[in-house]
C-alpha cells in the first residue's frame, strides 16, 4: 500500500497535462460553437446546377451595410465607380 500514493502521483504528472488539454478544447468548442449554429451554409440549394431555377440577378438602388459570418462589415454602394 506504500506506492499507492505514489501511483496516483505518477498518473496526473503524465496524464494531468493531456486532460487539461483535452478539457480546455472542449470548452474552446462550446464557446465558439455558436457560430456553427448559423443557418447561412444549411440554406443551400444542393441540387445539381442545370437543376437549379433561375435566379434573377439582384440590383441594388441604395446604400447596403452587411456583416460577413465571421462578422466583418462590408458596405455596398451602387453609386460607387470602381
Amino acid at each position: 500500500m506504500d506506492g499507492f500514493p505514489d501511483f496516483i502521483e505518477y498518473i496526473l504528472i503524465c496524464y494531468g497535462p493531456l486532460a487539461l488539454i483535452i478539457i480546455g478544447f472542449l470548452i474552446a468548442a462550446a464557446a465558439t460553437d455558436v457560430d456553427v449554429r448559423r443557418t447561412y451554409l444549411r440554406n443551400m440549394d444542393l441540387r445539381p446546377e442545370d437543376e437549379r431555377p433561375e435566379i434573377p440577378e439582384p440590383t441594388l438602388t441604395e446604400r447596403t451595410v452587411a456583416y460577413t459570418p465571421s462578422r466583418s462589415k462590408v458596405i455596398i454602394d451602387p453609386n460607387d465607380k470602381p
